[in-house]
């Protein structure tokens, strides 16, 4: 007859049984609530804007992805932060890349955008196409009439100065400074309209009805 093999029994020497882990009893080992986590400080990550942005070889950016999505996170916060830094900024790239974050907060409807529309307006007759697209795309985002002027501006610039474009789509400057106005003039368009025709929409006040006239 076979032998059947039986696994050797654990002695108590090696045999340690397995404790579960008590996260009370060890607080070290607990998870840190949401709550008590430090929230991100929008002007250290405005001061990251750029130093990991890279410039490929056709003309693409690689933006940092995690660092402007938790500045868009920031939300209101994250306004007087990029405010400061186009009014202040001399190079490109943290200019680009912040523009970039401004556009991931008007996706996400973060109220008061419009605030910085007097900073940027000093980069509006900037000849870098980088910066034109993405202020072009971040003006169609918040839909400031007063930025109608200048994307007019610079359609006009690059239709007569024939600025030299990139092979890249991303930087089909005069197709977004287009799509801008004309998402400014279907906004003007619609908002005129709704003004004409707002007397025709109200319903009319009901006119008192009179009593009969008594009988003589």
């Amino acid at each position: 007859m076979g032998t059947i093999n039986r696994p050797f029994p654990a002695t108590t020497a090696s045999y340690r049984p397995r404790t579960p882990v008590n996260p009370q009893a060890n607080p070290s080992l607990a998870p840190t609530p949401p709550s008590l986590l430090a929230p991100p400080d929008p002007m250290a990550l405005v001061a990251r804007l750029g130093l990991q942005t890279q410039t490929q070889l056709d003309g693409r950016v690689l933006y940092n992805e995690p660092l402007a999505q938790s500045l868009a996170n920031c939300r209101e916060a994250a306004i007087s932060p990029l405010k400061t830094l186009f009014q202040s900024a001399s190079a490109t790239l943290p200019m680009v890349e912040g523009l970039y974050a401004a556009e991931k907060m008007a996706e996400l409807n973060v109220k008061g955008l419009e605030q910085l529309y007097p900073a940027l307006a000093r980069w509006n007759s900037h000849p870098d196409p980088m910066i034109q697209m993405h202020l072009a795309r971040f003006y169609r985002k918040i839909n400031e009439p007063k930025t109608f002027g200048p994307m007019l501006s610079t359609a006009v610039n690059y239709a007569v100065n024939m600025y030299p474009m990139s092979s890249s789509a991303s930087y089909n400057v005069t197709e977004e400074v287009g799509a801008t106005l004309l998402e400014q003039i279907a906004t003007r368009t619609a908002r005129e309209t709704v003004r004409q025709l707002l007397p025709f929409l109200q319903p009319k006040a009901q006119q008192p009805v009179l009593p009969p006239f008594p009988k003589q």
